[in-house]
């Protein structure tokens, strides 16, 4: 892994709040009411609908394109953390758990309360099977969490996102005009290896439209500085 890449400064931000996680019903930066917070019960009445086997499933994929503060996200990860609870593995189970998952929200305030609230959930999950958190396993759970929960916006110029088109844009955009929503801060997402020696754990990017998969994140833009030149 590249750890040039990452921002230490910005995983040193994401953080245990001690406790289960809280959600928002109202949003701070939300001035003209357009931010909608799906209550628990919904969440959960929805996650049923796919069925909960296949939600609680580390291995398959899930995107939560507007993801607020985590409501969807954290009850998801949650799922899955109960079914590994008793795995020998669990330390290991748990990254796979949580790096398919991924979200994108474009209010920095909330992307920043989702990062945390997941990676409270993992502590609290841990600690609770009084397992020794290694700085390993804390390090590469932050650089999950800051690859796949992104601070970006979801394409929502074409009603369908077709093969070869970005799925969003990392934020901040340098304006709200359509020539700022260039390949350099499209969103591509990870493919996490997660390894039994935590880490050596390390990430892949697939091309949306070649398949292919790459090591080189220099055209990432934002990524991990979430800052644009």
């Amino acid at each position: 892994m590249n750890e040039a890449t990452f921002n230490q400064e910005i995983l040193d931000q994401i953080s245990d709040y001690g406790k289960y996680p809280l959600f928002a019903d109202i949003g701070a930066n939300d001035q003209e009411g357009y931010q909608i917070f799906t209550p628990e019960f919904i969440v959960k009445d929805m996650i049923k609908l796919i069925g909960n086997d296949n939600v609680a499933d580390i291995y398959s994929t899930v995107l939560e394109p507007t993801s607020g503060d985590g409501a969807f996200t954290v009850r998801i990860l949650e799922l899955r953390l109960k079914k590994i609870l008793k795995d020998k593995n669990y330390l290991q189970k748990s990254l796979i758990a949580l790096s398919t998952i991924f979200s994108i929200e474009m209010d920095e305030a909330l992307i920043k309360k989702q990062r945390n609230n997941i990676f409270s959930l993992l502590m609290l999950y841990a600690n609770s099977r009084n397992i020794d958190i290694t700085p390993e396993y804390v390090d590469i759970a932050k650089k999950i969490i800051l690859t796949n929960f992104i601070w970006g916006e979801t394409n929502i110029d074409r009603p369908l996102v077709f093969k070869g088109q970005p799925m969003g844009w990392y934020m901040p955009t340098i304006s709200r005009n359509k020539s700022a929503k260039t390949d350099k801060n499209r969103i591509q997402f990870a493919r996490w290896i997660i390894n039994a020696d935590i880490a050596q754990s390390t990430f892949l990017y697939e091309d949306w439209e070649t398949n292919e998969t790459k090591n080189n994140d220099s055209n990432l833009g934002g990524l991990f500085s979430e800052q644009y030149e």
